[in-house]
């Protein structure tokens, strides 16, 4: 409890009462407890408890209202989360909720629930003995909007176009309040609220006294995100709607659509470009805090909001890369980028533009699971970058076919794509780029065994890096500089760089990078044979990767976990483990490969718990061949100059996989 309230700036004797009122006050939340699931069966004494008291004030009069009108209603087990439902989509205002109450004369909770959309017409005249202000939320509301000065309506009204908040800054852009020049009639009511005494040489509306104003009459709300610390400022749905009507009414709501377009594509659009740079974590924060309202830009344009608009929508949904990249999901991603090429497409947005749509789309699908899918994206993105002259598009294109080509197992080529790339961004001296390539490259010394090199350009591409402050890659490489040591059996070395890698990804929220090291770490305890060890840590690589959809790495630690549960005689769960990770990973040529050692471990380490001499025979023999396999030069099918090549020599995760396999051949546990 401590932990989350000092997270939500409580003091730190904060009970639990304080910590349900501040988890309330913030609105939607997301509460990440790293390692909960050590103590998960206290989870409805802990965090039950804190959401139950947070909305137990507002289900509580709902249930009292309600039986005001109908007395024999009871709140059912089945009842309640559509209670819950309707008191957090009203936002816990009492009016609202009393006015929805009193609705069960003719609706059962459920029925309310599909009512909500309409919420003005369904809290219309549910009270018989309120006042005619607050016989409906639409006269409460109305009724505010009534005392406010006219600059007061038109700020508010504005105001509707924002999505999951704005900060001040923000709104001193998008609210024009040009209108009501110092002087002219319509005096706010208070120098709060923007008397011209003392502020000479400005509108008599200035926008922050407005906005004060606004929240100081519980039009606006505030709080502070402890992500960014900074101050923002936003409206309650009701409010929110009544506003936006408001606003179409004026005709003003193209113009402050486009504003509110302009200025976060304008500065989202620096973040995005700025996260891998010095201050980098400060502008992903920024992004991901935004989030709602690119989305909301890009859902504007999906609905036709003007062809103008369009290109707008576009460098929305890209701005956004960062963020999906690190935290996912990225089907989520996928579905935007579809939506951003149909109406770009359609409405003639630059081709240049959309290549960088389709270079991210490529490399979300490829974490999906569809390299072939990627790959035709990436060969659109280049011809696009080809045709204008785009080097340094071209660049990172061909760099992410290297990878492509990796995957389907034309190792040459790949290389050769990867050194492409890097004169590249050599010669258009991007350092950034070129450090991350090089980082690819010592991948391939790695994968090839040859590690004296590979360290040398880990080494060398973490030094570029950390030189332009791309913090997050270098953290990468770090991690990958873990494998290479856990490979040459530095262990206690390899630990270092893995839990440095994971401490520099969870400082980014970067949950896909974060898995694969925490998974790593896995494959360390696995082979000193600390089994409880290696499971958590496959367990919660395998969680944060089917979060964000990234298939190929969940397939390739649940094959790791499949040999983890068969070596505790875990017989059900090392076999849909198994089978799950075959599933996943059938249509990548080199991981299954690995995944058809780990199969034939489980295998063979569930015929030794069966204690069936012939199966333990047959699956030693299955095993033996398998290694054999793999150990060929030539297998796996590889062509041309990659032939010669066997699929041990051509992965460190195959590798792996051999050690602990032979492990078990040769007596040990796993």
């Amino acid at each position: 409890m401590r932990a989350v309230g000092t997270a939500l700036g409580l003091p730190v004797a904060a009970d639990a009462s304080s910590l349900a009122s501040a988890l309330a006050d913030r609105g939607r939340l997301l509460v990440v407890l790293d390692n909960f699931e050590q103590v998960a069966a206290f989870a409805p004494e802990t965090i039950g408890r804190w959401q139950g008291a947070a909305e137990s004030e507002a289900v509580q009069l709902f249930v009292e209202r309600a039986r005001a009108v109908r007395p024999d209603f009871t709140l059912t087990e089945a009842d309640a989360p559509y209670v819950v439902h309707i008191v957090r989509t009203l936002d816990g205002l009492p009016l609202a909720i009393e006015l929805a109450a009193s609705r069960m004369r003719v609706f059962t909770p459920s029925k309310l629930v599909e009512r909500l959309a309409q919420r003005f017409e369904l809290l219309a005249g549910g009270t018989r003995d309120a006042s005619g202000r607050q016989a409906t939320l639409r006269g409460a509301i109305d009724w505010s909007w009534s005392m406010l000065a006219p600059f007061e309506q038109a700020a508010l009204a504005q105001a509707s176009v924002f999505r999951g908040g704005f900060t001040l800054e923000s709104a001193e852009v998008v609210l024009d309040l040009s209108a009501w020049p110092q002087g002219e009639a319509g005096e706010p009511p208070g120098e709060a609220a923007g008397s011209p005494k003392g502020n000479q040489g400005r509108t008599i509306a200035w926008v922050p006294d407005v906005v004060q104003s606004l929240r100081d009459k519980s039009l606006l709300r505030s709080w502070t995100p402890p992500d960014t610390g900074e101050l923002r400022f936003g409206m309650y749905d009701s409010i929110r709607e009544y506003a936006a009507e408001k606003l179409a009414q004026s005709r003003a709501e193209g113009a402050a659509m486009l504003r509110h377009a302009e200025h976060y594509v304008r500065v989202a659009g620096a973040w995005a470009e700025g996260v891998d740079l010095h201050g980098g974590l400060a502008r992903l924060r920024n992004l991901a805090g935004e989030a709602d309202n690119l989305l909301a830009i890009h859902r504007r344009a999906v609905r036709g909001f003007g062809a103008s608009a369009s290109a707008l929508g576009v460098r929305a949904v890209l701005a956004l890369e960062p963020v999906f990249a690190t935290r996912g999901p990225f089907g989520g991603f996928i579905r935007l980028a579809d939506e951003v090429l149909a109406y770009g497409r359609a409405l003639g947005v630059d081709e240049a533009l959309l290549a960088h749509v389709l270079t991210a789309r490529g490399w979300m699908r490829r974490m999906a699971g569809d390299p072939a899918a990627a790959r035709a994206d990436f060969e659109a993105a280049l011809a696009i970058a080809k045709r204008d002259g785009e080097r340094s598009l071209e660049g990172r294109v061909v760099r992410l076919l290297g990878l492509v080509t990796w995957d389907e197992g034309r190792f040459e080529e790949s290389r050769l794509e990867y050194e492409r790339a890097l004169e590249i961004h050599r010669a258009s001296g991007d350092r950034q780029l070129e450090g991350r390539t090089l980082g690819d490259l010592a991948n391939f010394d790695q994968e090839e065994g040859k590690l004296g090199e590979a360290q040398e350009r880990y080494e060398e591409a973490i030094a570029i890096l950390r030189e332009v402050g791309d913090r997050r890659t270098e953290g990468i490489f770090v991690g990958y500089l873990g494998a290479l040591l856990q490979e040459r059996e530095r262990r206690d070395a390899a630990r270092a760089m893995y839990e440095r890698a994971v401490a520099i990804q969870r400082e980014f929220r970067d949950r896909r990078h974060e898995a694969m090291f925490v998974g790593y770490l896995g494959t360390l305890a696995h082979e000193r044979g600390d089994l409880d060890e290696a499971r958590r840590s496959y367990r919660h690589s395998i969680r944060l990767s089917r979060e964000l959809g990234d298939r190929r790495q969940e397939g390739f630690y649940l094959s790791y976990l499949g040999v983890v549960e068969a070596a505790g005689d875990h017989r059900e769960e090392a076999e849909a483990a198994s089978a799950r990770a075959s599933k996943l990973l059938e249509q990548d040529r080199l991981l299954s490969s690995m995944i058809g050692l780990n199969r034939a471990h489980v295998e063979l380490l569930l015929a030794r718990t069966a204690a069936a001499p012939k199966l333990v025979t047959a699956a030693t023999r299955a095993a033996n061949e398998r290694i054999a396999e793999v150990e060929a030069q030539g297998s796996g099918g590889w062509t041309g100059a990659d032939s010669g090549r066997s699929l041990a020599q051509a992965s460190m995760d195959v590798r792996i996989a051999l050690r602990l396999l032979k492990r078990t051949l040769a007596g040990a546990k796993a």
